[in-house]
């Protein structure tokens, strides 16, 4: 936490000490936002801030966590934190702002609660640092960019089928809320994208489950290994301030742990925390000189800019037309004519060809070039010089949806080659034949390996394949090429414990909720694997002590005995809207139309919902979206109830 400029002092109350601080502002890290704070856009509003003078600050992490903000009359509010050796800090601010974890649980259906289906924070973590199987197939809720490349990351790892499920399908133009280019790669890998409703999810094994929707066609039934609730499931605001004028704002926790993964997350979190910072400089600052003033003006100008441009992408949207396994005449046309493509291709001479028309919020490809030849103008349009590209290759190993290639045009007896980057399971020597598809992943011809430099693949492709070929077949891993089975742990990572009374093989130095989820006696509070012990849930018996599961490292020896009752919540029979008060969706609308609740505090207080063991971690957001539905404004309303998380003062 950065505290420069600020006084503290100790004060005692009767059995309580408290560190006292005051900041201009303070940006905290609400719950589960615990892995790599300070963001992106903590860090940039924070700079922001601290370049006009304020003093300001972060609270979140391992070292100084936050229990909660107590809002002050006006403006402002105050902070009470935990250090890492258990003392307490009440820290006054003139603005705060809270980063929140993204709304990713989807609206209540029978097994939603359950460890067949996680939250995209914890798949991505679990996808990282756990041996879990994600075959013979996953389900993505949501087809944001998020959604689209977590498929990407599975499908390039080698697992049989992945599918992403819309369930709002009203993103203006479109039918998806991720962009086209990430479509294009999902599809191209064999990712399958449907519209439908979520029905169940019932277990069948430990590792296998059946999960059922609706769809135009009918009822499906897919055997699943996990279900990925990743949204988004409606449209958010860019940030809130609740109460109005108060400079206590909320910005959406959206950048994953590299800009790779997710660069539209990355990218958006760090503009609407500079948009955020412009608006507190406002309030605070009065006394600003001509020259502060006029970059202030330039900053917010060019924030509220980038903040309209990111949905731009909705109103313009680019729908690839085909006949059979071709692009139609105005598809190829189009993307012919785009800035990123080459007018004419050089004989015997690669150059880059990037087919990214829609105007998103991406240069990944234009900070890697080193010869400038890419450039992303003010209007999201990508400019290509073919004059200045070496075909260096960096934009095609940087572009999170693959869509840079190197492209060579064929002469007579030469036939043309094709660069694409090569990841994941996908594997292949020089002189191979490999099989070549589509945009849309379809079977197109095969061609032969000529090389094969680091993260890329260079093949001769036919003629007629030039400007249609996109990639090449991928490899399904039977098991799953991106776990091991338990027999192949080496010895040092081999943990033996006692779970319930059984003697159980895991894995050593790792979470014990991890632990839990890998040989299949998870419960459902380990699909939260919050790390931060903030939902509560996961409390077990560890050598007779309480302790939570996510919190706990595994080691040979230890004694664990899974509490059944109390904090572990079980698969509900019921469509449980707040599975910890045993809350249902009908009830919470009954009480709406029958009451005539107009805000979301009122709402709360009569249905209990959110006020049960996990403080709403579970059922806030679905709630949200039932107030919504039923005329009570709930969009740019924040929860300032305090404390966040069970806790008890010692």
């Amino acid at each position: 936490m950065s505290n420069e400029g600020t006084k503290y002092s100790e004060k005692v109350s009767p059995g309580l000490k408290l560190r006292h601080g005051q900041f201009d502002v303070l940006v905290v890290g609400g719950p589960r936002v615990q892995d790599g704070f300070p963001s992106p856009g903590v860090r940039t509003l924070v700079q922001s801030c601290a370049e006009y003078g304020l003093t300001a600050g972060w609270i979140g992490g391992s070292e100084l966590s936050a229990h909660g903000v107590l809002p002050r009359t006006g403006s402002g509010g105050i902070v009470i934190a935990q250090d890492s050796q258990g003392r307490l800090h009440r820290l006054a601010a003139k603005a705060v702002v809270k980063f929140s974890a993204e709304e990713l649980m989807p609206d209540p259906f029978p097994g939603w609660i359950s460890t067949g289906m996680l939250p995209l924070q914890t798949a991505r973590r679990l996808k990282r640092e756990a041996l879990l199987s994600w075959s013979p197939s996953t389900v993505l809720l949501g087809t944001g960019n998020a959604a689209l490349g977590f498929g990407i990351l599975l499908l390039e790892a080698g697992v049989p089928e992945v599918i992403c499920v819309e369930t709002y399908a009203a993103w203006g133009d479109r039918r998806i809320a991720g962009w086209e280019v990430f479509r294009r790669r999902f599809e191209s890998l064999g990712g399958k994208i449907i519209e439908g409703k979520p029905l169940s999810l019932r277990p069948l094994s430990a590792m296998l489950w059946e999960f059922r929707l609706q769809d135009a066609q009918g009822i499906r039934i897919l055997e699943v290994a996990r279900v990925v609730s990743a949204g988004p499931f409606r449209s958010q605001p860019q940030y809130r301030q609740y109460p109005p004028g108060s400079l206590l704002f909320e910005i959406a926790s959206t950048a994953a742990a590299t800009q790779s993964e997710d660069v539209w997350g990355w990218t958006v979190e760090e503009d609407r925390s500079r948009w955020v910072a412009c608006k507190i400089v406002r309030a605070l600052k009065a006394d600003l000189s001509s020259e502060q003033r006029k970059k202030l003006e330039s900053w917010t100008r060019t924030s509220r800019w980038k903040i309209r441009r990111h949905d731009r992408h909705f109103s313009d949207s680019l729908h690839l037309g085909y006949r059979g396994k071709w692009l139609d005449h105005a598809s190829a046309s189009m993307l012919k004519k785009s800035c990123g493509v080459p007018a004419e291709l050089p004989p015997s001479q690669s150059v880059a060809v990037i087919e990214c028309v829609e105007k998103i919020t991406c240069s990944l490809c234009s900070d890697a070039c080193p010869e400038n030849a890419i450039r992303v103008d003010r209007e999201s349009v990508l400019q290509l010089d073919p004059d200045r590209c070496t075909a260096c290759g960096i934009c095609v190993d940087v572009c999170p949806a693959s869509i840079p290639i190197l492209l060579e045009k064929g002469s007579e007896g030469v036939l043309p080659k094709l660069t694409v980057s090569l990841r994941g399971s996908q594997v292949a020597e020089n002189g191979d034949f490999v099989t070549l598809v589509n945009r849309r992943g379809e079977t197109m011809g095969s061609g032969r390996v000529l090389e094969r430099p680091e993260k890329r693949l260079k093949f001769e492709i036919p003629e007629h394949l030039l400007w249609d070929a996109r990639g090449i077949k991928r490899k399904k891993a039977i098991e799953g090429a991106e776990f091991r089975l338990s027999g192949e742990i080496s010895a040092s990572e081999r943990a033996f414990i006692q779970l319930d009374g059984v003697k159980r093989l895991v894995r050593s130095k790792i979470p014990l909720s991890v632990a839990l989820l890998e040989i299949g006696q998870g419960r459902p509070a380990e699909g939260l694997d919050c790390r931060d012990g903030s939902c509560g849930l996961c409390e077990v018996d560890v050598d007779g002590v309480k302790q939570l599961a996510c919190r706990v490292i595994t080691h040979t020896g230890m004694s664990v005995q899974v509490r059944s009752s109390g904090s572990d919540v079980q698969v509900p029979r019921e469509e449980y809207l707040c599975p910890c008060k045993r809350v249902t969706e009908t009830q919470v609308r009954e009480r709406i139309r029958g009451s005539c609740l107009q805000s979301m505090d009122s709402l709360i207080a009569v249905t209990q919902v959110t006020q049960g063991r996990c403080q709403g971690q579970i059922c806030l957001s679905a709630l949200k979206r039932i107030a919504e539905s039923e005329g009570i404004e709930s969009q740019y309303w924040i929860d300032w109830r305090f404390p966040w998380t069970d806790w008890t003062i010692q």
